[in-house]
């Protein structure tokens, strides 16, 4: 049985989101189920819950659980990027987009910290579980030096770069995350990425050979969508169109899911306010949250759910929400993981994100909703749109296209390529 050893820094019970661990669950099972043995190696720090979820393959957490309480070393590291991390958002983000450029301000340094601490350990540990192939999953993108380190102990062992996310590509950084980027990448074996168009933007920034890169995408769970789909059974019919959104969100303006527009969009109907039934699961504990409470009690806001429990909402829902407001690249390159199960769902999306991003492409070419810069006119108006379509029980009425090849957005689909790379790597 061939040992695959996996090193991310986020994994249940001590990641605080499912979106940030759910990509190297998905496949590290995945692996398990087609005959690997997985051993996964991972940070333990505050603990956030399973999200539904068991773990069935090996895993490491360092520092170790057992210690995790009694000694302060966990607590050190955290304590000394939190410290830099509350620095950083009251004097600005610019060190951290200088010399770490992650998607969040204090993730590299998250990263760094774990690293400087554990690196000797992980490494031992790879070594120990015999493990001649070792998969990445980043951000923090800090935690991809420990690539050489692995190969300067064992020269035989393979490294892929799982990229969830695609550094320097979304804003161009061209300081030192591109150099550092750019001199890190030389490590990898492989390089797996999440879309063909990070996977073009690596080669035309970093002169990467293609056939170095590989593209798999994220997907819905088929067995996970079968048990929402036998727990939901038929859903209710709902008087008024039910909006929601599923995933998680803070609220924050100038974030990646900046809603001001949305609600202005949303006050603008005035008395027709009253036709839909707005909910957003997933929501954090945060002042914005609390102040947008206060201000709509008619909208639903409901913590962090399971996965599956996820599901079987959408499945009561009309409508499903997507939002990605930054105004970069980062939605030209990248696909909202929750699109995917959205698509499953059947349900109608309402998309509001950039003209030339994925996901309003994708929405658009397939009729699988409405999709929307972020301005509130024309939110408004898709809102008319949708209540419209409701009245007159047009939701959801899928043509042939619209849910053609539906299994290739699967993981199970996804993860065969991963089969034939660890094949060949």
């Amino acid at each position: 049985m061939e040992k695959i050893a996996v090193i991310t820094y986020d994994m249940i019970p001590y990641a605080s989101s499912w979106g940030s661990c759910q990509r190297m669950y998905y496949l590290s099972e995945f692996l398990l189920e087609k005959g690997y043995s997985v051993e996964m190696f991972s940070s333990s720090k505050n603990r956030y819950g399973n999200f539904g979820k068991k773990i069935n393959f090996g895993i490491n957490y360092f520092p170790p659980e057992k210690e995790s309480v009694e000694i302060s070393e966990t607590k050190s590291v955290n304590e000394k990027a939190g410290k830099i991390k509350t620095v950083l958002k009251k004097a600005g983000k610019k060190f951290d987009k200088f010399y770490f450029n992650d998607p969040f301000p204090g993730m590299g340094l998250l990263g760094y910290f774990w690293l400087r601490n554990f690196k000797k350990d992980i490494v031992k540990k790879v070594l120990e579980s015999g493990a001649k192939k070792v998969i990445i999953s980043s951000p923090p993108f800090s935690i991809l030096k420990i690539a050489n380190d692995i190969k300067k102990a064992d020269s035989t062992i393979k490294v892929i770069f799982d990229f969830r996310d695609p550094w320097n590509t979304w804003n161009d950084n061209k300081g030192i995350p591109h150099l550092r980027e750019k001199k890190i990448l030389k490590a990898a074996d492989k390089i797996v990425v999440v879309t063909e168009s990070v996977k073009r933007e690596k080669m035309r920034k970093y002169g990467i050979a293609g056939e170095k890169i590989e593209v798999v995408y994220n997907g819905y769970s088929s067995p996970e969508w079968k048990r929402a789909e036998a727990a939901a059974g038929v859903p209710e019919e709902n008087k008024i169109m039910t909006l929601s959104y599923l995933g998680n969100i803070d609220f924050k303006k100038g974030g990646f899911r900046d809603t001001t527009e949305f609600f202005a969009a949303y006050d603008m109907l005035g008395e027709d306010k009253k036709k839909i039934k707005l909910r957003f699961i997933g929501v954090g504990n945060n002042e914005e949250t609390e102040k947008l409470k206060n201000r709509y009690s008619e909208v639903e806001f409901v913590g962090k759910i399971s996965s599956e429990e996820a599901m079987v909402e959408m499945l009561k829902s009309d409508v499903l929400l997507n939002i990605h407001t930054l105004n970069d690249k980062s939605s030209q390159l990248m696909i909202p993981g929750k699109i995917f199960d959205y698509i499953k769902s059947g349900k109608e999306i309402l998309s509001i994100s950039d003209e030339s991003s994925i996901a309003t492409q994708m929405i658009n070419e397939n009729r699988f909703g409405e999709a929307v810069i972020n301005e509130r006119n024309l939110i408004n108006e898709k809102f008319k749109i949708l209540i419209d379509k409701f009245e007159k029980k047009e939701l959801n009425k899928k043509d042939k296209n619209s849910i053609e090849n539906l299994e290739k957005y699967s993981r199970e689909y996804q993860y065969k390529r991963y089969l034939e790379i660890l094949d060949k790597i």
